[in-house]
C-alpha cells in the first residue's frame, strides 16, 4: 500500500528532485490506485515519514474513484477521473509513489487561471524553479519535462477535468527560459492579438549558436529570445547582471560576437519591460525588424494589451503563489 501525492505536493517533491535535494524516484507499471492509501490515520502516519516531511499540508493525494474524497487537514484527496497514461506515476520508496510533472500539472491547472497555467508550464519546461516557501527566490536547474512531452501526456488524458485550459497552455508555453521574465517577455509578444498579446511570430528561447569570436574560434553562444529565421535577438539583462564591472563586460563581450556573427541584438532591462509603453514599442521595432506589416482588427486591442501586461508583470513571479497563499494562509 502506498500513498500516491498528486497535484500541488508532487510538484514540489519534484522540485526537491531537481535542486538534488531528494532521490529521483524510479519509473513504475503502475495503471491504477486500487493499492493507495486511503484511510486518515494510515495518510497520517505515513506523512510523517521524511520523504513527506516539509511538504506543504494538507498533502495532496490521489486515489480509486470507490473510495471517499473527504478532506482532512492531513490530505486533500483526488479521485482519479481518468485512466492514467502509461507511465504516470514513479516510486520515490515503498510507502511512496508520486505522479509524473505532466500529471501534477493538469491537476494543477483547473485550479489556476489561463495565464498562470502557461506560465507553470514554462517553468515545468525551463530550466528554472521558484521556490514558494522561500519568497518565490528564483534557482536555475533542469527542466521537468519538455513542451512535447507534456502536449504528449496531456493528449492521453481525454475526458479528465481541466483537460482544455491545461492542453491550450501547454501549446503556449516555452522550452529552456531560464527565467520567469524570459517567459513572460516571449508571451507578451508571441501571444495573439485576441489574448492580449502583440502577436508576433513565436520566438526560440536561450537557443545554443555557434559563433565566431574575433580571433577566428568557434564558440558556443546562447540566445535568450530568438527569431532565428530573421537573425533577430533579444538580451534580457535581468538586476543581478550588473553587480559588478566582471559582468557587464561578460555580457558586453558576448552581444558584440552575437552582432559580428550578422545578428540584430535588441537588450531589455527588468525595469524596461514593467512600462507598458516601453514594450509597445519594443513589440514594434521587433515588427519592422522581422518585416512583418501590422494587421490587427481588434478593436480595443490597446486595453487588451495592457491588461496582459499587467497580469504578467504587477503580480508574483510564482503562477503557483495564488493557490499556495490559500493553501497556507502566506
Amino acid at each position: 500500500m502506498k500513498v500516491f501525492l498528486g497535484g500541488l505536493s508532487a510538484l514540489e517533491y519534484w522540485t526537491r528532485v531537481r535542486l538534488g535535494s531528494a532521490p529521483r524516484p524510479r519509473p513504475s507499471r503502475i495503471a491504477s490506485l486500487r493499492s493507495c492509501v486511503h484511510h486518515e490515520n494510515d495518510i497520517r502516519a505515513l506523512a510523517e515519514q521524511p520523504a513527506l516531511r516539509g511538504l506543504t499540508r494538507p498533502l495532496d493525494v490521489l486515489i480509486d474513484p470507490s473510495f471517499s474524497n473527504k478532506d482532512s487537514a492531513v490530505a486533500a484527496r483526488h479521485r482519479m477521473s481518468i485512466v492514467p497514461p502509461p507511465k504516470s506515476f514513479f516510486i520515490a520508496n515503498d510507502s511512496v509513489a508520486v505522479c509524473s510533472p505532466e500529471l501534477s500539472f493538469l491537476q494543477l491547472s483547473r485550479h489556476l487561471t489561463p495565464l498562470e497555467s502557461t506560465l507553470l508550464a514554462c517553468e515545468l519546461c525551463g530550466d528554472y524553479a521558484l521556490l514558494l516557501n522561500d519568497n518565490d527566490r528564483l534557482v536555475q536547474c533542469k527542466p521537468l519535462t519538455s513542451r512535447r512531452d507534456l502536449e504528449r501526456i496531456l493528449s492521453l488524458c481525454q475526458g479528465a477535468k481541466g483537460i482544455k485550459q491545461a492542453r491550450r497552455a501547454a501549446s503556449r508555453a516555452f522550452d529552456k527560459a531560464r527565467s520567469p521574465m524570459e517567459s513572460k517577455v516571449a508571451l507578451l509578444l508571441s501571444e495573439s492579438n485576441a489574448q492580449g498579446g502583440f502577436g508576433l511570430a513565436k520566438p526560440e528561447l536561450n537557443l545554443e549558436m555557434s559563433v565566431l569570436s574575433i580571433n577566428g574560434e568557434r564558440q558556443i553562444r546562447v540566445c535568450d529570445i530568438l527569431w532565428r529565421e530573421k537573425q533577430l535577438a533579444i538580451e534580457y539583462d535581468s538586476s543581478t547582471h550588473h553587480e559588478g564591472n566582471a559582468d557587464i563586460d561578460r555580457d558586453a563581450r558576448r552581444r558584440n560576437q552575437l552582432v559580428l556573427n550578422g545578428l540584430t541584438v535588441l537588450t531589455v532591462t527588468r525595469r524596461q519591460v514593467r512600462e507598458f509603453s516601453y514594450i509597445e514599442g519594443l513589440a514594434q521595432e521587433v515588427r519592422e525588424l522581422l518585416g512583418v506589416t501590422q494587421r490587427c482588427r481588434v478593436p480595443d486591442i490597446r486595453l487588451r494589451r495592457w491588461k496582459l501586461h499587467k497580469a504578467l508583470f504587477s503580480k508574483s513571479d510564482s503562477p503557483l503563489r495564488r493557490l499556495y497563499a490559500a493553501r497556507t494562509g502566506q
